[in-house]
């Protein structure tokens, strides 16, 4: 069994009520949750984020270099507050939301978001733009439930383990996103709860959460890894191939995802004439497939294209800086043995589906990089189970993090070219 993210011998030392609740070696049945504790406990952290993120947007709305030139008009209206949040890529999931995939380029935008927009906007008095805030912001509430129930299950029964992996994915540089209409936060959620069910074995869960997961973006894809190894793990099929009963679970483990894209391959055969038109259309976006060794040659050349200390160095050191952090905590997880595989697998996934198809053309050319791997979930526990016992590391990551997604989250609002 891969080791969970168990504290050492010596972090425990000191707290003998700290044991690890994932399974056992033999795949027994992990503890149970403590879910109306964790649900509470996401509540109100839930409350105090979407207080802090109205703050933020206050801040950066009345402090924007347009309010300075107009120094009496009301900048931070209702409508202001909405709007600040819906820029960029958001427009793709407002025209899916309302005409569907009748527009070249919609069918790189997966259906789930656009189709809870969709059913929200009445609710919203025909407003979309709210409507796609309001859905990104309750889906934020599993977001940090799937997170807390992970942290628990993953570092051991107690809350302060739990929040910390929380506060560690929320001061992500880019953890912003979770606030704008984007699917950052619903992926996050779909994503927690998936990984969560799959190290519980609770199968039909797992392909629950894993078929949403791969309706709501490309990413979901990547949940194939840790289902696949998590079954393949206990179920051990090259010893029990003739029991149907490790089949059938398995057929949920293996099939959730590759069902996802199923109706994938049916939206684009009905709206484009061609099964895979969903992944060809990502070149209508000027992003080409490089093999490997194209892409790490740009992936370290993009930060000398430009002058020391100059903006495009600075927006593409947003976009590189993450994927070589994120590579060097898998790295060091799987070193020193606090990683589970099936997590390794899908980080290390989701990195290279951020970066395989990058845009040259451009001078940011692994743009969207850095927002796609506020899914990297298993880091963020990692970083929690360094920090639980180093203070110092806990006040430098999330301070530093907070730090700077403040700066990036007042340049987003304010229209900067972050998407």
């Amino acid at each position: 069994m891969a080791r969970p993210f168990t504290p050492t011998n010596a972090d425990t030392a000191a707290d003998s009520n700290l044991l690890p609740a994932s399974l056992d070696n033999d795949g027994s049945t992990p503890s149970a949750l403590p879910w109306r504790l964790l649900a509470r406990e996401a509540a109100w952290l839930w409350l105090a984020w979407q207080a802090m993120i109205l703050a933020l947007t206050y801040v950066a709305l009345t402090f924007s270099p347009n309010a300075e030139t107009h120094p009496h008009a009301a900048v931070a209206t209702p409508a202001a507050f909405v709007s600040a949040w819906v820029r960029h890529d958001s427009a793709w999931y407002l025209r899916i939301a309302s005409d569907g995939y009748n527009a070249p380029g919609t069918l790189a935008f997966f259906p789930l978001y656009p189709l809870l927009i969709h059913l929200f906007t009445p609710l919203c008095l025909g407003n979309a733009p709210l409507a796609a805030v309001l859905v990104a912001r309750l889906a934020a509430y599993p977001a940090f439930l799937g997170m807390l129930a992970l942290a628990w299950q993953e570092l051991g029964p107690r809350l302060s383990s739990a929040r910390l992996a929380l506060a560690m994915t929320l001061a992500y540089p880019l953890a912003f996103f979770f606030a704008a209409a984007y699917t950052e936060p619903l992926f996050l959620a779909l994503a927690a709860f998936t990984l969560l069910f799959a190290r519980r074995h609770a199968w039909a869960w797992a392909a629950l959460f894993g078929v949403l997961a791969g309706l709501s973006r490309p990413s979901g894809l990547l949940l194939f890894l840790p289902l696949t190894w998590e079954w393949a793990r206990v179920a051990r099929p090259w010893v029990h191939w003739r029991e149907w009963r490790v089949w059938r679970k398995g057929a949920l483990a293996l099939g959730a995802v590759p069902a996802a894209y199923l109706v994938m391959v049916l939206l684009s055969w009905l709206y484009a004439g061609s099964p895979l038109a969903f992944i060809t259309v990502h070149a209508s976006f000027d992003r080409v497939k490089l093999p490997p060794w194209e892409v790490a040659r740009l992936l370290v050349g993009v930060l000398y294209r430009s002058s020391p200390g100059s903006f495009i160095q600075a927006r593409n050191l947003s976009d590189v800086g993450p994927v070589l952090v994120v590579l060097l905590v898998v790295a060091l997880g799987l070193y020193t043995r606090r990683m589970p595989v099936s997590f390794a697998l899908y980080t290390v996934g989701l990195v290279v589906l951020s970066i395989a198809s990058p845009t040259p053309i451009l001078v940011d050319p692994f743009v969207s990089t850095g927002r796609f791997l506020t899914a990297a979930i298993p880091v963020f526990l990692l970083l929690a189970a360094w920090a639980q016992p180093r203070p110092w590391l806990a006040w430098l990551l999330i301070g530093g993090g907070l730090w700077l997604q403040a700066i990036l989250a007042a340049f987003y609002l304010n229209g900067g070219w972050l998407i």
